[in-house]
């Protein structure tokens, strides 16, 4: 293998590169070769970068005017440079990060103060279920009424029924989403041996568990969106075959460690899995294990909710389909989850819930994480 430097105004890119850079890609490049410089060689055939054209464009537009580059063997086709172009991109798409050793990571760059976000990465968002304890069963007499809409700081969130397009108008007040994530309840009778996880907790009774969820209502009301997010989709699959056949693709989460997957023989857990529905048809490599974390409840954090999902789950959707400030819609809000995700990624949300008691989980959650005080704005 030649290694050698060279005049970047000698190169050309692959003009049939696969792979597509966008602005936030070449901006984490450029700061690495600003940060490090080049620690590697882009790799070229003849004047065509093979590998590497992103790093060309990074430090083009960082005044760079020679660069490291490695050249492929003199009896390569153009057939064989092109399978390992290929090759190069999609290794690096098959391997995945250990997501707590990442979080780990990146906290200790932060706390040494690196912009972990010029580097590619979203700010790491700490894990948040603790930051609530008590709020439900200290709600004697909820606060919160049906028809009110309450302001969190740039988020807002209505109790009231989210089947009801009127209602949803209320909370909507004309603005869009960038995307909907929620987990409905509504027609899968939690009142079951599901609501009973780790060590034999049982919630209250969801309100309207028992009515029949119409996936047809969200997806056309949300039409525009581009994505959209539905947990538990597995109930209603035949709806939304049905009616949006040439949509749609199936995600997973792994809830469990390999070590607390082992207790699912004694059945001392749930399913070890649940799927999301997904209005995008993505590419085969997203269909696969999204997030794994400690699902039950640690020393001092408490599930209040029997559909509650982790801050950090929420958040790995939101960091990855939103950018800061757009609009999140979650029409069932449960304990808050999506909200308190969207507080510490900076996005926006606008909630739906429908038992007031919850609402009122909903807010103390966020009051105790910002220090600030919601305010009613109307009911």
């Amino acid at each position: 293998m030649i290694i050698e430097t060279v005049l970047i105004a000698d190169l050309v890119l692959d003009p049939r590169n696969a792979r597509k850079h966008d602005g936030k890609n070449l901006q984490a490049i450029a700061e690495s070769l600003k940060q490090f410089g080049q620690r590697k060689p882009i790799v070229v055939w003849g004047r065509t970068v093979v590998a590497g054209n992103g790093t060309l464009v990074a430090a083009k537009s960082l005044g760079w005017t020679e660069i490291t580059v490695a050249r492929v063997p003199d009896d390569w086709d153009k057939d064989r440079v092109m399978a390992y172009a290929l090759a190069d991109n999609r290794s690096a798409e098959l391997a995945e990060w250990d997501e707590q050793v990442l979080t780990e990571q990146l906290k200790e760059l932060e706390l040494a103060e690196w912009d972990v976000e010029a580097l590619g990465f979203d700010a790491t968002v700490e894990p948040l279920q603790n930051v609530f304890e008590d709020e439900l069963r200290d709600v004697v007499e909820p606060k919160a009424k049906l028809g009110q809409v309450w302001q969190l700081g740039k988020h807002r969130v209505m109790c009231g029924d989210s089947s009801d397009k009127a209602t949803v108008d209320k909370l909507m007040r004309g603005e869009k989403a960038k995307i909907v994530y929620t987990d409905p309840p509504y027609g899968m009778n939690l009142d079951t041996d599901y609501t009973q996880m780790g060590s034999n907790r049982s919630y209250d009774s969801v309100i309207a568990d028992d009515k029949q969820f119409d996936a047809r209502f969200l997806l056309d009301y949300f039409s525009y969106c581009s994505e959209i997010f539905l947990w538990g989709a597995d109930y209603y699959v035949e709806t939304l075959n049905r009616k949006y056949p040439d949509l749609g693709s199936w995600l997973i989460w792994d809830k469990y460690s390999d070590t607390e997957r082992a207790g699912l023989l004694d059945g001392k857990f749930g399913s070890g899995f649940e799927t999301v529905w997904s209005k995008a048809k993505h590419a085969r490599q997203l269909v696969r294990v999204l997030v794994t974390t400690n699902y039950t409840a640690r020393g001092d954090e408490t599930r209040v909710h029997p559909t509650q999902k982790p801050v950090e789950l929420s958040a790995w959707f939101i960091n990855k389909f939103t950018k800061a400030n757009e609009i999140v819609v979650d029409l069932f809000g449960g304990s808050g989850s999506t909200l308190i995700a969207c507080e510490q990624t900076d996005r926006t949300c606008l909630m739906m819930e429908l038992d007031p008691k919850y609402v009122d989980v909903i807010i103390a959650r966020w009051e105790k994480l910002t220090g600030e005080q919601a305010q009613l704005i109307e009911g």
